[in-house]
């Protein structure tokens, strides 16, 4: 029985694990995103501040 039980929850721990990582992901793909647009947006003010 424990050793079901400690099966059980290692299942458990693998799916939070799991969709932790998804999380992460998902948010350090929405912060790379973000930094390009950033980067993007300030190349193109520099680039209107340098010829003017």
């Amino acid at each position: 029985m424990a050793r079901q039980l400690s099966q059980n929850e290692s299942k458990l721990f693998i799916e939070y694990a799991l969709r932790m990582t998804k999380s992460r992901i998902r948010l350090v793909s929405i912060g790379s995103a973000f930094l390009v647009v950033f980067a993007i947006s300030v190349g193109f003010v520099l680039l209107m501040v340098l010829g003017d």
